[in-house]
């Protein structure tokens, strides 16, 4: 069931993993739920050359401006979509994580949005290093995370925005790339949000492909709870963003789409009140 938004003002914002495989229906899977849950802003992952070529974004009929789709010769991995009508870009970038890569797919893109109302707001839509067989591999992760706080820092000086870096960043909250993104004054929104009632994992066994169908079913539930989560929304300058409640998607047509759960806050950001001005008696 789709939790309906409080208001006007505040913000719909989901991240998913979409998984690399073929869509077939997962497709249409996915776009349902999407418009289902209807976010405003939605950072994806793993969107591939295949899935690209396959049309998949423009699935979404208009809806969403897609931030930086390709880049030169790249096709972007992490892109960052956001409602046309609500939000104007102030500005935007990507890059492609520096070190271990597999097949150029592990990259962060940033955009700083503008809402109709005047509020602002920074979106960091990160893939991580994917491997763990090793320390080595937990410090490439780090290294991950210490490039987009690259970006972040640049983002919180130039617009004094609230940031909030989001995405499957392949490790849990013992990890140390988690344990830098919180030493540099993130804050995990699962902590952040005022409602957090789905304290599960959000990763899971992949859905199975009928060959003769080339239809995916039977995707497993996810085991373990948030410490065991890969995927996870981090928020720097939290005090500008009110996290109303975090949410993560688990019905049948999730497990069928991926081996991710999209999750998802709503928020809202926090403006400044101006100070009345008192009129001078004559």
């Amino acid at each position: 069931m789709n939790d309906s938004k409080e208001s006007g003002s505040v913000l719909r914002i989901m991240t998913h993993n979409i998984w690399i495989p073929p869509l077939y229906n997962r497709s249409t899977l996915l776009h349902k739920i999407y418009k289902e849950y209807d976010p405003d802003i939605l950072c994806l992952q793993e969107i591939t050359p295949v899935i690209h070529d396959s049309g998949f974004l423009d699935g979404f009929d208009g809806k969403y401006t897609i931030v930086l789709p390709r880049i030169g010769e790249y096709y972007n991995n992490t892109p960052v979509l956001f409602r046309n009508g609500m939000f104007s870009l102030l500005g935007s970038g990507w890059h492609l994580f520096d070190g271990r890569n597999n097949n150029d797919t592990k990259s962060v893109t940033w955009a700083v949005l503008e809402h109709v109302s005047g509020g602002r707001i920074g979106i960091c839509s990160a893939h991580f290093w994917y491997d763990t067989k090793s320390y080595e591999d937990d410090l490439c992760r780090r290294y991950d995370a210490e490039q987009c706080m690259t970006y972040i820092d640049k983002i919180l000086a130039k617009y004094n925005v609230p940031v909030i870096l989001m995405g499957d960043l392949n490790c849990t909250v013992t990890s140390p790339a988690y344990r830098y993104l919180m030493s540099r004054g993130g804050m995990d929104a699962r902590m952040a949000a005022e409602k957090y009632d789905d304290r599960i994992n959000t990763f899971h066994d992949s859905p199975h492909l009928d060959p003769d169908t080339q239809l995916y079913s039977g995707g497993a539930a996810p085991q373990g709870t948030h410490l065991d989560a890969i995927d996870h929304m981090i928020i720097f300058g939290q005090e500008k963003l009110a996290v109303r409640s975090l949410n993560v998607l688990t019905q049948q047509a999730v497990l069928d789409s991926s081996d991710h759960c999209p999750v998802y806050m709503d928020a809202e950001i926090k403006r400044k009140k101006r100070k009345k001005t008192q009129k001078k008696q004559m």
